[in-house]
């Protein structure tokens, strides 16, 4: 399980996501959503992501940082002057609960540290072939 913390300049909202059980699946998943500059837009269009696969998706309060629990929390952090670079902080749980920044780069180069594939990667539609035509 993950905690999600997405905040934008006035606004912060949080998941805890149970069936994501490494970073790289929800820096997948995060790459994938289409660029809006509002927290609770991006979150939404995360957890309809999430329910369509079938992932149960938790309401969090963005605004406690620990977790007693000890699970890893994801921030997402949008700039609304670049909309299209959101930056990403790694946090892992430390021995008091604490949690302690592991990585923190914008997603595309959190995404290119984890080697990601891009988005596209295999999911390009396929070249439609043309019928061949049928004898008279």
């Amino acid at each position: 399980m993950l905690k999600l913390v997405i905040r934008d300049t006035h606004h912060a909202a949080g998941l805890f996501l149970e069936q994501v059980d490494n970073v790289r699946q929800l820096i997948a998943e995060l790459k994938a959503l289409k660029r809006v500059p509002s927290a609770s837009l991006y979150l939404e269009g995360l957890a309809e992501r999430c329910l369509r696969r079938g992932w149960t998706v938790i309401p969090a309060d963005p605004l406690i940082r620990g977790c007693t629990s000890r699970t890893h929390i994801v921030e997402l952090h949008l700039d609304p002057n670049q909309p299209g670079a959101p930056f990403v902080g790694i946090y892992e749980p430390g021995e008091d609960g604490t949690p302690c920044r592991r990585l923190h780069d914008s997603l595309e180069g959190l995404a290119g540290r984890l080697r990601l594939p891009p988005v596209n990667a295999g999911t390009a539609p396929l070249p439609v072939q043309r019928a061949p035509a049928l004898a008279a």
